[in-house]
């Protein structure tokens, strides 16, 4: 409740939903390749972030990004959203003022394990955020109840930017970097995101099923590395799964997460994201896609005769 440290991917999460909100679609195509100098708005020149496995995967559809935690893809739909969004974002979750530099997109700064399970109560229920309480009623010898903790929530962040990112968080869990939830044998609807910070002194898993919010930080009291290879899926993830699996057998309601219900089937351009336009379906970008009926764009694709490289960057452009 009260210890900060440095949070790593598990910001990735905000970012996507911030960039959702701006007007992204999950399926919009964005570049895993290399940062080049002057490409991110406040970046100096010379930084050059990369991916953990040191590889480089090309274009990939946004959600890809968040799915398989990849940074340099991160950046990049971090710098469509806009810092100053990103950090509003934030703010709306009572994780306060975060830095001005674009190192914040990949969790540069810290925050305590409460804040950050409260700011993740947003993707379950759909932008409402829960705030986080230790008593929950106290009542007099004779059972009158003097006081009652209520919701004490609000609504955070657009329905359909949580629940686009919490579709693509259940995906984390069943196929990306959170996959060992599921050969660990914790087998309900779920969705969560792991982070690990610089020379393994943190290692974060932090996820949700239909009624149970949880997280799980694993480090030193020093701040040093933990072990050589200490990812949070490797560390933080197994306590998490444990937790859940604890819960489940004792009667926390584990049913579907209740994001489809929500979800509309609408056209869109795989290469952008936006409308389709006839130039899309002859290039054969043109794609059935499910999203929230409040976050269709109403943007049409710049969609010509261009290749790929040129569609991202029109896309690109805000």
């Amino acid at each position: 409740t009260q210890a900060k440290r440095q949070i790593g991917s598990i910001i990735n999460p905000i970012v996507y939903a911030t960039a959702f909100k701006s007007g992204m679609s999950p399926r919009q195509q964005v570049d895993d390749g290399p940062i080049v100098a002057g490409e991110i708005d406040g970046a100096p020149r010379n930084w050059r972030p990369s991916n953990s496995d040191g590889k480089f995967l090309g274009v990939q559809a946004a959600e890809f990004g968040l799915i398989r935690s990849r940074n340099t893809m991160t950046v990049r739909v971090g710098n469509f959203a806009g810092i100053e969004n990103v950090r509003s974002t934030a703010d709306s979750l009572g994780l306060g003022e975060l830095p001005t530099t674009p190192a914040v997109y990949l969790g540069s700064f810290e925050q305590s394990l409460k804040n950050i399970v409260t700011a993740y109560t947003i993707f379950p229920n759909g932008g409402f955020l829960h705030r986080p309480y230790v008593i929950s009623e106290i009542r007099t010898k004779d059972g009158q109840v003097v006081y009652r903790s209520g919701t004490m929530g609000y609504r955070a962040v657009s329905p359909g930017a949580a629940v686009m990112t919490g579709r693509i968080l259940e995906k984390t869990i069943d196929s990306g970097t959170g996959a060992q939830v599921r050969s660990l044998g914790f087998r309900a609807p779920a969705g969560g995101k792991t982070g690990t910070t610089n020379n393994y002194k943190d290692a974060w898993f932090v996820g949700f099923s239909e009624s149970l919010t949880a997280g799980v930080w694993v480090g030193l009291d020093q701040n040093d590395r933990t072990i050589s290879g200490g990812y949070g899926s490797r560390l933080a993830l197994p306590v998490w799964t444990e937790v859940m699996k604890a819960a489940d057998a004792k009667s926390y309601s584990m049913g579907k997460l209740g994001f489809s219900g929500a979800m509309s089937k609408v056209e869109l351009c795989a290469g952008s994201g936006l409308v389709p336009t006839k130039y899309c379906r002859q290039a054969g970008k043109a794609a059935l896609v499910e999203m929230p009926g409040d976050m269709v764009p109403k943007k049409q694709c710049p969609h010509r005769h261009d290749d790929d490289r040129s569609l991202l960057e029109k896309a690109f452009t805000r």
